[in-house]
């Protein structure tokens, strides 16, 4: 079996390796383990927003609402519905 795992120093202020510290201790691993997952979730949620932001530039707006707007489209289940006085986000 191979190792696939590599060194990487990385010089951190003192207050943030005093903080990982503690929290990594509060959940029961090391330092180390802690950071991997907490860049890897990082890397995830920077990955899927890309995704994301890549299918919306593929969205045909005009089409959506056509959807939305069909006479055919049964109303939203009981808790589904937008608030009163939702605005949905512009799209620049």
């Amino acid at each position: 079996m191979t190792d696939n795992t590599t060194i990487f120093s990385l010089r951190l202020p003192r207050s943030i390796k005093e903080e990982l510290s503690r929290v990594a201790k509060e959940d029961n691993t090391s330092m180390n383990q802690f950071a991997v997952v907490a860049i890897a979730e990082k890397l995830a949620v920077m990955r899927t927003a890309k995704f994301m932001q890549e299918r919306m530039d593929l969205a045909d707006e005009e089409v959506f609402d056509r959807i939305l707007n069909r006479e055919d489209t049964p109303p939203p289940f009981p808790g589904d519905e937008l608030p009163e006085g939702y605005i949905p986000p512009r799209r620049d």
